[in-house]
């Protein structure tokens, strides 16, 4: 058991407080080095170039994809949006013909309705009347006309007509 104590003791190295004592410590020495370096215009510069570059960049593959899109059987965007700013001038057109005609049978409706109420329509109408009248009165008289008149064999109608002598007007 002697030979215990004459050891001397290990320490054993503990990592997570070794690190916290680096990362406190060296926290204050970064914090002012990054705001000082912030301040300068090498960063200001270094950051305006980084945009620069990201944005060529863009630009670029923008530039790949729309010529990849040309060549392709797909629709891009552009060709959607153009399908849809004709569709859309197509429903304008077409609202504007139905306003159009709708103002037109309007007028034609109105124009009709004003005809129909005019009084020579009531006088040809009255007029028509007296003729169907009259022709039934004349249907009449014909065939109270046939039943009179004895009836004869027909043997041919072209050989029964007298001519017809033409009407002198009177002098």
């Amino acid at each position: 058991m002697d030979e215990k104590k004459d050891m001397p003791q290990v320490i054993m190295l503990d990592p997570y407080k070794l690190w916290k004592k680096i990362y406190f410590s060296n926290e204050q020495v970064w914090t002012s080095a990054y705001r000082d370096f912030i301040k300068t215009d090498v960063f200001a510069n270094s950051i305006d170039l980084i945009l620069n570059t990201y944005l060529q960049y863009l630009r670029f593959q923008n530039d790949i994809v729309d010529r990849l899109m040309e060549e392709s059987p797909l629709a891009s965007k552009r060709d959607v949006a153009r399908v849809a700013e004709l569709v859309v001038s197509l429903e304008n057109k077409v609202d504007g013909i139905e306003l159009d005609v709708d103002e037109k049978l309007e007028d034609l409706d109105s124009n009709v309705c004003s005809v129909r109420d005019t009084a020579n329509q009531e006088d040809l109408i009255r007029r028509m009347d007296r003729l169907e009248a009259l022709m039934a009165d004349l249907n009449a008289n014909l065939k109270a006309l046939d039943q009179k008149l004895p009836t004869e064999p027909k043997t041919g109608r072209a050989a029964t007509k007298k001519p017809i002598a033409p009407k002198t007007a009177p002098k």
